[in-house]
């Protein structure tokens, strides 16, 4: 009676890891409908980034489409990398803006923001 009491517990746990496992996968997979180009745009000019929205295709990229959370930090890494190869002046300051750009994009879904935060993709 031991040992199947034992097994009956053995199997509750490794079931509520595996749907613990679940919701993690399944949240860092999940996708977000970001706002259209005129919205981007007002925000993130709002924020001082003219010359870098019209130096990179962030918004190209990003408007109107449904990406992870993980994706958008992927692009905008891309999209400071383009802007520092063409504009070398102005890559220092630009570092210090990614978790800025990122936080405007998804200011809409903060779940998404706090999961780029348990990830460590921001501060």
């Amino acid at each position: 009676m031991r040992k199947l009491a034992g097994i009956y517990f053995a199997l509750c746990f490794f079931n509520a890891s595996y749907a613990m496992d679940a919701d993690k996968n399944k949240a860092a997979n999940s996708t977000v409908k970001l706002p259209p180009s005129h919205v981007l745009t007002e925000r993130l000019c709002a924020i001082g980034l003219n010359h870098f929205i019209e130096n990179t295709e962030l918004i190209e990229r990003v408007a109107e489409q449904n990406l992870t959370p993980s994706s958008i930090g992927t692009i905008v890494e891309n999209c400071l990398d383009d802007y520092r190869e063409h504009i070398p002046r102005m890559s220092a300051m630009m570092c210090l803006y990614k978790p800025r750009i990122i936080k405007t994009i998804l200011q809409d879904y903060p779940q998404a923001i706090e999961q780029l935060k348990k990830e460590g993709i921001l501060s």
